[in-house]
């Protein structure tokens, strides 16, 4: 093997081997090879880069989540959102059974006053009240249609300020009672320790107690003579009767009280009057007799007080009568309003048409010859339980029946069971549910169309300024300071005015103005690429201009034009909402603004009607913000096959 002898350019001889000049790939085949990453193109870039950040895909499930329930839930869900339903208006969100304690159509009352005559706390149904949670009693010197217990005060005339006998009639002008032998009748009387009650009476008259026969005052039978002592009296008046073999048929119980005339009056301070009878309770005749005498026992000094005929009609007297020491409770409880408004009501009133249309379901049958007698319930769909009058009118020459029935709202209003409103309900019955995704569709479609019409004309606008400049830029950029000086709500108003608040005025008004946002921001983008190296070899090579704006410039500004785009769709709703406030929303549709502008009366009382459509509006802005964040970095060019 030859040597070769090299002289480097120092002159240095260097002797090589004649193998290192032999050719490595003179005997090998060459031939292309595949890449080793795999190809793509730009949508699958951009979609494996938006992938990539977490947030945006999860701001796309919710804004996907939010467009499925805003085109579904209107047309599956059974509430009406055209007809108000009144008796079902601010229903509480309800998802769970009431009494859990958690979204479950109850609200807590603190501190309700206690009304003795319906026997549940004052406007509120005995039935709704799922739990007490306490009750505070408050004695009072004097009494209330809310008192109850008390004590009567018998004394003499204030009024007339004269010694003499002042009478008390119990039941005087009312039925009397009937005192035969044979119902064992007995009257008992309790006083009141005068010890304890701290009144500007402080001494006992003398008094008697007897069995009036009849209107004329000799015509008694004296139970307990004069006298001071106020010990509790018990009489059996059918045993005195059969004893003394009186026939007497009714008659009733009158105290006499003696007044000397002096100041401080003597008083009786009676707690209690009460008839009872060995009548067989269970047996049906006595039925009426044993409830009118629960009826007119006193047990409640207050209530007895209250009755509308207590002067001419319970205590009839000569002298003063008053009632002290009663007490008034005070409730706090947690109230069912889904029974309160949509359970069993009484006193209802049903037309007759309706009633037809239960009979022709096979729900019931009712017969209008004969009246209430004759209904009978034949199916649990059936509201009504009980029919109670039939009442009929004459109105322009036209019979109008109308039932007076006991029902069940619910079932009147079409529901088999209770309902349940996730939501609850607004002031006009509405679920707001529904609703709100209803509105959530209307909103989302105004503003998609919006936003789409302005990216367009936008894009257009600011590709021309940006790219040509000069006097056109020039020209474009002062008609769009021109028009976008003009204040944005003047504008708005203006037209609203002119052609009503419908959606094609809105939409018409806000795509006069909102286009300005795009173009300015196209325009800064072309301006910031249209003097790159790869534009000017484009240029160079022969590219048109329209190829240069659409190939070349476009989707590199793409992302960020695209993002304000995507944030202008809450924009939209907002700003229609705004102008739902000013009283200029949208008339005859459901939106947002317009469900946000009838409740924000009720924010403090339902707070629940303004929470949950903020929320939802909240919800879908921070949605579109990271999906527009996530869009931009995933059309930008400039990070194609990056990580």
């Amino acid at each position: 093997m030859e040597e070769i002898k090299i002289i480097n350019a120092q002159g240095v001889e260097k002797v090589v081997d004649e193998k290192a000049f032999e050719l490595t790939q003179q005997n090998k085949v060459l031939h292309d090879v595949k890449f080793e990453t795999k190809t793509t193109t730009y949508a699958k870039d951009a979609f494996r880069r938006f992938c990539k950040n977490k947030s945006s895909i999860v701001a796309a499930i919710i804004i996907g989540l939010l467009l499925i329930l805003a085109f579904t839930v209107p047309i599956l869900s059974p509430h009406d959102l055209k007809t108000p339903h009144i008796k079902q208006s601010f229903l509480s969100p309800r998802i769970f059974k009431a009494g859990g304690g958690f979204w479950d159509g109850t609200k807590k009352f603190e501190n309700i006053i206690y009304d003795p005559a319906t026997e549940s706390p004052a406007g509120f149904k005995e039935s709704a009240i799922v739990k007490v949670y306490k009750v505070d009693d408050v004695y009072l010197n004097d009494s209330s249609i809310y008192s109850h217990g008390g004590i009567f005060i018998f004394e003499g005339s204030k009024a007339k300020k004269t010694e003499g006998t002042y009478t008390y009639d119990f039941m005087k002008h009312k039925n009397p009672v009937p005192f035969t032998k044979e119902i064992g009748i007995k009257v008992t009387v309790k006083f009141a320790d005068q010890s304890e009650i701290q009144t500007d009476v402080n001494k006992t008259p003398e008094y008697r107690i007897v069995l009036q026969k009849n209107t004329e005052t000799d015509n008694y039978i004296v139970l307990r003579d004069w006298t001071t002592n106020v010990e509790d009296f018990e009489f059996d008046i059918s045993a005195y009767l059969t004893e003394n073999n009186i026939d007497l048929i009714n008659g009733y119980i009158r105290f006499d009280i003696k007044s000397d005339g002096i100041s401080p009056y003597g008083a009786l301070y009676i707690d209690s009057f009460e008839y009872t009878t060995n009548l067989d309770p269970e047996a049906e005749e006595n039925e009426e007799f044993l409830e009118y005498l629960d009826d007119i026992n006193i047990t409640d000094a207050n209530a007895t007080k209250l009755l509308p005929t207590t002067a001419a009609g319970y205590w009839h007297s000569t002298g003063t009568m008053r009632v002290i020491k009663t007490y008034v409770s005070y409730w706090t409880f947690l109230y069912d309003q889904y029974e309160d408004k949509l359970g069993f009501a009484s006193d209802y009133e049903i037309g007759k048409s309706v009633m037809e249309g239960y009979i022709a379901n096979g729900w019931c049958t009712y017969d209008f010859s004969v009246g209430p007698s004759s209904f009978v319930k034949l199916s649990d769909r059936c509201p009504i339980e009980e029919v109670n009058e039939q009442k009929s009118a004459t109105i322009a020459g036209n019979e109008v029946i109308n039932l007076v029935c006991d029902v069940q709202v619910y079932k009147v209003l079409g529901f088999k069971n209770m309902p349940h409103f996730i939501l609850g309900t607004d002031s006009s019955g509405f679920d707001l549910f529904t609703r709100a995704f209803s509105s959530l569709r209307t909103s989302l479609a105004v503003a998609i169309i919006i936003s789409t019409v302005c990216l367009t004309f936008g894009l257009f606008w600011g590709s021309i300024s940006g790219y040509f400049g000069g006097n056109v830029d020039l020209a474009m950029e002062r008609f769009c300071e021109i028009l976008g000086g003009m204040p944005w709500i003047v504008l708005m108003t203006l037209i609203i005015i002119k052609w009503g608040n419908s959606i094609g005025t809105f939409a018409i008004a806000s795509c006069l103005t909102g286009w300005l946002g795009t173009a300015g921001l196209t325009r800064t983008q072309f301006y910031r690429f249209k003097g790159r190296e790869y534009i000017l070899s484009s240029r160079t090579l022969g590219s048109s201009d329209m190829r240069l704006i659409f190939r070349h410039i476009l989707p590199n500004a793409l992302g960020t034009i695209v993002t304000g785009s995507v944030l202008r769709i809450p924009l939209v709703i907002f700003s229609e909402a705004t102008l739902s406030y000013l009283g200029l929303g949208l008339q005859g549709v459901q939106s947002f603004g317009v469900i946000l502008s009838d409740n924000q009366q009720y924010i403090n009382s339902y707070s629940y009607l303004i929470l949950f459509p903020a929320f939802i509006i909240s919800l879908l802005m921070i949605s579109f913000n990271l999906f527009g964040n996530g869009l931009r970095d995933a059309l930008n060019p400039s990070l194609k096959g990056s990580d």
